[in-house]
């Protein structure tokens, strides 16, 4: 596969991160960039990262990129730029990320407002939104393959599962076949595991076996439960509960047929006194019927005159209402009549007013608007004919409009006088109606409701109807000793069948005996077949742990194989002989966190080296603290050291 070359030929900083203003050109293989602490070193390592990605050298989006004045807040108002130009197989491609303030002057005030930031990336010059500039670095390389390439420190600072994945890809992982070759019991394990990966399969088994072991745990005092309550039961006499049962079941049903005899004779005789008193009710009702028809009878003529002097009254209460109405129609009307003939008064003083007027012409009306001049003959003519005309037929408008009004008045006045004279009328008819109503027989009825006590005291058939409800009554007068004492009867059946319910509970206990034994026998049966299948699955979990060390033995070899001095450790075995996996990089057996800080290094470096092969890309390393390690191992990548001198300015060279 042929490999991907990116290297750094030139970079520009102004106002990044106390840096005013920076040149720099690398060389294709080894840049160093030297100085004393906090000359600027990382500063360009930051100002790289950030150009590409908008982050700073430790991944963060969030850092200082303003350059600070010397009270320690950021200098207002000035442009922050890094530009970078790279060499990518051959082609040269400008990279640029401007950050600025935007400040504004609000309309009506002196001083410009901050208003934020903005960030502009030029990509050989030419704008990108962020979205296309990401597809442009990601074409050149992806960010995260970026960060593996170009720090030595960034794959051992990541997480142990994110290292492992990562190495796995690149190895290339391990067959099946390869890991059961030779070993029967994995390959038949293997083939039967379908549907479910081996974590899957992991944390089914575990679940299964903590479900078998908590039900296990309860099978022991299930069981000495159950043996307690046999040992009890094995003390019971059964069969003298059974004899002394059935001696209870006979007492009972002689106690039971004496009751029922008893209770048969007391039914029949309350029957008896139901239908007599049956008997009586209805002749009640005939007596209650036969009372009304007498009554009814006897008022009947004096409720027909009653209702007509209701209905006497109440057409009297309707005239009454009916000529209250009209008289307050009359008032209004009145009120109606009275103004009318006041505005027919006014309209005519108003007639002959207007007939009395003369033509008295003002004298300024015969005088030109526009010399002065007074009119004198024919002109003067002229002019009090015009006027005359107009005086005259005003006048005569104005009679006219008043003999309008004075005919409209005398129309609504008759027409008022019409409906009072009717209402007149009206209010007479009613008046001798009510006359009429007052003198008749029907409203002057006010005799009392007759006294019917007597008539129904003497009709012949009430008088019937009342012996024979006496004569009814006399037979079911309630009897004492028709109904005998049976309480303490009752009281001796409902003690033997309690005594009854006792024995036959004490006799179900023997098939609760039966059942007991016979549940014994089943929980033993589920302990051992519990207990069998967590051994099964124990032994299954061995094959598991079998495969899986094969499998990372295998792994850890073709892993290890890509790296000139690191090795990995992909496994580690607990206390308890538990094997888990890890991901530990290791040089002659000592782990990275144990190595001193040139070691670590040349880990990292042959790290970069074994990715950039897998992914097919190299580009520059930047080493950090590189004056510490006497011997660098070499790699395909430009290298920019990170030295620390005594020099007092940043040198790049």
């Amino acid at each position: 596969m042929t490999m991907k070359k990116v290297t750094v030929k030139e970079m520009r900083l102004v106002n990044f991160k106390g840096i005013r203003e920076l040149e720099a050109a690398f060389n294709d293989r080894l840049t160093d960039i030297s100085g004393k602490n906090g000359t600027g070193k990382t500063t360009v390592y930051d100002a790289f990262t950030w150009a590409l990605f908008g982050k700073d050298s430790q991944d963060r989006k969030q850092f200082d990129i303003k350059t600070l004045g010397k009270d320690g807040k950021p200098l207002p108002d000035i442009p922050h730029e890094v530009s970078v130009l790279l060499d990518v197989d051959g082609e040269e491609i400008r990279l640029t990320r401007r950050f600025t303030e935007q400040w504004v002057k609000p309309r009506g005030e002196e001083a410009r407002v901050f208003k934020g930031n903005e960030e502009e990336r030029l990509y050989n010059g030419v704008p990108m939104s962020l979205r296309d500039w990401n597809a442009k670095i990601e074409a050149i390389c992806p960010e995260r393959v970026f960060k593996a390439v170009t720090s030595p420190t960034w794959f051992t600072s990541q997480k142990p599962d994110q290292q492992r994945a990562m190495l796995l890809r690149m190895a290339g992982g391990v067959r099946d076949a390869d890991i059961t070759e030779g070993d029967q019991d994995l390959a038949k394990w293997l083939a039967g595991l379908t549907g479910k990966t081996i974590e899957e399969r992991k944390r089914e088994i575990a679940a299964n076996k903590r479900r078998l072991g908590e039900e296990i745990a309860t099978f022991a005092p299930r069981i000495d439960e159950r043996k307690r309550d046999i040992t009890s039961l094995e003390a019971v006499d059964f069969q003298a509960v059974e004899t002394e049962l059935k001696q209870k079941k006979a007492l009972l049903a002689v106690a039971e047929n004496c009751l029922l005899s008893e209770n048969k004779r007391t039914e029949e005789y309350q029957k008896e006194i139901e239908r007599r008193r049956d008997k009586t009710d209805r002749l009640q009702a005939e007596l209650i019927n036969r009372e009304s028809e007498v009554r009814n009878e006897a008022l009947r003529e004096w409720r027909e005159k009653m209702d007509a002097k209701k209905a006497a009254e109440a057409k009297m209460e309707s005239l009454k209402r009916e000529a209250q109405s009209v008289t307050r129609q009359r008032a209004e009307l009145d009120k109606v009549q009275l103004a009318l003939e006041d505005e027919r008064r006014k309209l005519l003083c108003e007639w002959r007013a207007i007939r009395a007027e003369e033509f008295k012409p003002d004298g300024s009306v015969f005088v030109c608007p526009t010399c002065g001049r007074r009119y004198q003959g024919k002109e003067f003519e002229d002019r009090r004919g015009e006027l005359l005309a107009k005086f005259n037929a005003d006048k005569a408008r104005r009679l006219e409009a008043n003999k309008a009004k004075g005919m409209k008045v005398k129309e609504h006045l008759e027409a008022t006088q019409a409906m009072l004279t009717e209402l007149a009328g009206k209010a007479n008819t009613l008046l001798l109606e009510r006359q009429g109503i007052e003198e008749s027989e029907a409203y002057r009825f006010n005799d009392p409701e007759p006294d019917t006590r007597r008539l129904i005291e003497e009709d012949i058939k009430c008088q019937d109807l009342r012996a024979d409800i006496k004569g009814v009554q006399a037979l079911y007068r309630y009897d004492d000793t028709q109904t005998p004492d049976l309480s303490g009867k009752e009281a001796e059946r409902q003690r033997l069948k309690e005594e009854m319910e006792t024995l036959t509970a004490r006799l179900a206990k023997r098939d609760e005996l039966q059942r007991s034994r016979g549940r014994v026998g089943e929980l033993e049966a589920e302990w051992r077949k519990c207990s069998q299948a967590v051994a099964d699955l124990e032994r299954e979990e061995m094959l598991m742990r079998r495969f899986e060390k094969r499998r990372s033995d295998l792994i850890e070899g073709k892993v290890n194989a890509l790296f000139q001095i690191v090795r990995f450790k992909l496994t580690d075995t607990l206390i308890n002989g538990q094997e888990v996996d890890v991901c530990e990089a290791t040089v002659d057996g000592v782990p990275y966190s144990s190595q001193n800080n040139a070691m670590r290094i040349n880990m990292g470096l042959d790290i970069i080296n074994a990715i950039s092969k897998a992914e097919g890309v190299c580009a520059p390393i930047f080493v950090d603290n590189a004056e510490s390690v006497n011997s660098l191992l070499t790699t395909e990548g430009q290298m920019i050291r990170l030295n620390v001198t005594c020099d007092e300015t940043l040198r790049i060279g």
